[in-house]
């Protein structure tokens, strides 16, 4: 622990290496039943796997391990965080891990089931969100004068195009152009304040 700074409260990724190898078989025996009851309830990480992963961290610098507190308390606070983080990427995350979700695969038999795994990543971030919500704001401000360029845009985001999109909202095809031209005049009005702003 000499390799510390004397003003640093927290130990360098050399002492908790060195705090880590002095732990007695005894000391890992309680680790890892602290991590099996911590994990409990967090979804595809295993307690074996979180005990590991919380060492690293420590050790890389990721997690903090303050100057004076003990290995196992250390230890135990940053499995109780990351555990905590777990359940919330979980609940919070996009992707439902326990929806069914219906295949056109072939139906295979009882013994070859395979279990598919999907991690929920939030890859939106509040920036974004608030940018397409304004975005969104004035492209209603925009199109309110105009039903039919507003039900263009509506087939547009449903992946509509063309005369299928003219078919689907029951235009001509020259009705469905003039709405068209019109959308895209908006749009590009749109896009030059934007880009001014």
């Amino acid at each position: 622990m000499s390799q510390a700074l004397e003003t640093d409260d927290r130990l360098s990724p050399a002492e908790v290496k060195q705090e880590l190898e002095n732990l007695m078989p005894a000391d890992w025996v309680r680790l890892e039943r602290l991590a099996r009851r911590i994990s409990s309830g967090v979804p595809h990480a295993s307690h074996e796997d979180l005990l590991h992963e919380a060492c690293v961290k420590l050790m890389c610098g990721d997690r903090v391990w303050r100057r004076g507190f003990a290995a196992i308390p250390a230890i135990a606070s940053v499995l109780e965080s990351m555990a905590s983080n777990y359940r919330k990427r979980e609940k919070n995350g996009p992707i439902d891990s326990y929806a069914v979700v219906a295949t056109a695969d072939e139906p295979m038999d009882d013994e070859s089931v395979l279990v598919r795994h999907v991690d929920p990543v939030d890859s939106i971030t509040p920036e974004m969100a608030v940018s397409d919500g304004q975005q969104l704001t004035m492209l209603d401000a925009l199109l309110a004068d105009d039903v039919e360029a507003m039900l263009v845009a509506y087939e547009w985001a449903a992946g509509r195009r063309g005369r299928e999109a003219a078919e689907e909202l029951g235009m001509s095809v020259n009705q469905y152009e003039a709405a068209r031209k019109r959308l895209v005049r908006k749009l590009e009005s749109m896009e030059d304040e934007r880009s001014q702003g």
